[in-house]
């Protein structure tokens, strides 16, 4: 029989031995546990890469330095989400999502020169041109391109010529922003850029056609540039376009014609050297911008040169391209991602025959349009608004809040680019530029939240830009400001209710800045300032309008101080999606004008007096 002792000796081991078991069946489970957190984890949280195309093979060719910079671009499969709990928590907040509401914050009888040009010395294409006998109109119909030619007589004039361009008609893209096509006159010469599509691919088509005699319109050059028709200028006789050139995802790099940008001069074709190609560090998107510099009268292509990753804006001088190309820049801060508005702007020189890369500058924010730019005695400068906004990811879900906006003035040499001055955030907090126009040493500026303030600058000294003059409390606000006549700035754009509001301001020297008249109409109007009809001779401001289901042309002059409607004339053919492209012309007594499918000629009483 065990003794006391041995039984007590007995039961602690006995129980010693159960804690260690449990012990151990804890550190097991403990372990799993760990390894199943370490395993979710990894699973969870790893980051999902890219797959990119492998492309050692194009090692050491000429354009390999550009197809590693396009590749992560065009080549690489993007992960849908950063890593697997994004896309669980994506997948989760579309079956439990709810709607919620968004807050988006974002006469003189004398005749007049139809083209209103940004820069001296600068022509831009239009759709209306004349000389001493004739005037011409580039037609856009859905049926094609057509080129119309009248005799001036009044309520004689007539037809002389149709001229069909092209018979096919490009209808990607956006005609508020992109031109479908623009057209000169130039040494009795018509030149037209326009887009044309070849096997599902965007090109700009540039046409030039003899037009000496109106009655045989005889071509005499055609030549293509990769990429759709964004812009174009003609100085001193040379054409310059800007073209668009957007590239396919998953490219051959073997067919160099997939993403090099080509030019196609008297059928020979020629692609872009790397030495006409200019790249970023990293490319942000595929697609370039293409500039081609064309003699007209010898029909020489004089240089071309591409810029990948650039889309944007641009604004041309008697000597300089600028380029533009807005991004965001993201900057890590703890655990939120500051998101900035940033634009790159490249000086492009064409004072020989040769176009040269100046320099390239970064600025924060965004350009609203070719207006915000502006060459001034060897100073560009330009004006921006800047959004800063804060992203956080919070289980998954991404939360972007505008933190701050702001509106800049920036001023660069035009030598080297380099800064001679700049103005920071000068609006109240979270307007937004909305229109632009400078006038020598002075700047006029609209923004926009709720109000309509109009500022006036003065960039006489760049280093100390001051604001001399300001307008608050307007509602809506103004899209075009164009410096008018007798001290006066004319702003197109919306008024309260959204309804077209055109509005003079006096902006005389020493005398206070305010607006001297204002017409209101509920209608919907373009938003192109080549579609107005801005005549600073005879005071007459027009526009083709819709308004209670018909389209009308809208003529007002400005009279003593008042903007008075002088006529309203019914287009009622007019077809809606081609009401930019409505023009009109004032011509030795008589007003034209002109739509895609009619002519109306109206007498100095503003009646109807001939329609063809």
């Amino acid at each position: 029989m065990k003794t006391y002792k041995e039984m007590t000796n007995e039961i602690l081991l006995r129980a010693k031995n159960i804690k260690r078991k449990r012990i151990r069946e804890r550190i097991i489970t403990w372990s799993l546990c760990a390894a199943l957190l370490l395993s979710l984890n990894l699973f969870l949280f790893i980051p999902i890469k890219d797959i990119a195309t492998d492309i050692k093979q194009y090692r050491g060719t000429e354009y390999y330095n550009l197809i590693s910079k396009l590749n992560p671009v065009t080549n690489t499969v993007k992960a849908d989400f950063g890593n697997n709990f994004q896309r669980i928590a994506h997948y989760l907040s579309n079956v439990f999502k709810s709607k919620s509401a968004e807050v988006d914050y974002e006469p003189k009888n004398e005749n007049t020169e139809i083209t209103n040009n940004q820069a001296d010395n600068v022509t831009e294409g239009v759709l209306i041109k004349r000389d001493g006998n004739y005037i011409y109109y580039l037609k856009i119909n859905f049926e094609g391109i057509q080129l119309d030619i009248y005799t001036l007589d009044g309520s004689s004039s007539s037809l002389v010529t149709e001229y069909t361009v092209v018979s096919d008609y490009c209808y990607e893209y956006d005609m508020t922003k992109f031109p479908v096509a623009e057209m000169y006159l130039y040494a009795n010469k018509i030149v037209i850029a326009k887009n044309i599509t070849v096997s599902e691919e965007s090109k700009t088509s540039v046409i030039i056609l003899d037009v000496s005699n109106p009655q045989e319109i005889k071509e005499e050059n055609r030549f293509y540039i990769s990429g759709f028709y964004v812009s174009s200028r003609i100085v001193d006789g040379k054409l310059i376009t800007i073209s668009d050139y957007m590239l396919n995802n998953n490219i051959d790099y073997d067919d160099k014609s997939k993403y090099i940008p080509t030019i196609t001069v008297n059928g020979v074709s020629r692609d872009l050297s790397m030495s006409e190609i200019k790249t970023p560090d990293a490319a942000k998107t595929g697609n370039y911008i293409v500039i081609d510099y064309f003699d007209i009268i010898s029909g020489k292509n004089l240089s071309d040169m591409a810029f990948l990753s650039y889309t944007g804006d641009i604004y041309v001088s008697a000597e300089n391209i600028y380029l533009t190309y807005s991004y965001n820049a993201y900057y890590k801060n703890k655990n939120n991602v500051d998101i900035i508005d940033k634009t790159d702007v490249s000086c492009v020189n064409f004072g020989s025959e040769a176009l040269k890369l100046i320099n390239t500058v970064t600025i924060d924010g965004v350009v609203n349009d070719q207006y915000s730019m502006d060459e001034y005695e060897g100073i560009f400068r330009l004006v921006t608004t800047c959004r800063k906004r804060s992203r956080k990811i919070i289980f998954g879900f991404e939360k972007s809040t505008l933190t701050e906006t702001e509106c800049n003035i920036y001023a660069f040499d035009i030598n080297d680019l380099s800064e001679s001055g700049k103005l920071l955030n000068f609006a109240p907090e979270y307007e937004t530029v909305k229109s632009v126009r400078f006038d020598k040493n002075k700047v006029y500026i609209v923004s926009y939240i709720q109000t309509d303030p109009v500022f006036v600058f003065d960039l006489s000294d760049y280093s100390d830009i001051k604001k001399i003059g300001e307008l608050s409390e307007i509602p809506g606000y103004s899209t075009n400001l164009i410096t008018y006549i007798g001290g006066t700035l004319l702003g197109i754009g919306y008024g309260a209710g959204n309804n077209l509001n055109i509005a003079i301001y006096n902006i005389s020297e020493n005398e206070k800045l305010e607006i001297i008249d204002n017409y209101t109409e509920n209608c919907e109007f373009p938003h192109k300032f080549k579609a107005y009809m801005i005549d600073k001779i005879n005071n007459y401001i027009g526009m083709c309008v819709y308004s209670n289901g018909e389209y009308n042309y809208l003529l007002l002059r400005y009279e003593n101080k008042k903007l008075v409607l002088k006529a309203e004339i019914n287009l009622s053919a007019f077809r809606s999606i081609l009401m930019e492209n409505g023009r009109a012309v004032y011509v030795n007594g008589y007003i034209y004008i002109f739509t895609n499918n009619a002519v109306t000629v109206l007498d100095g009483n503003y009646n109807i007096a001939a329609k063809m």
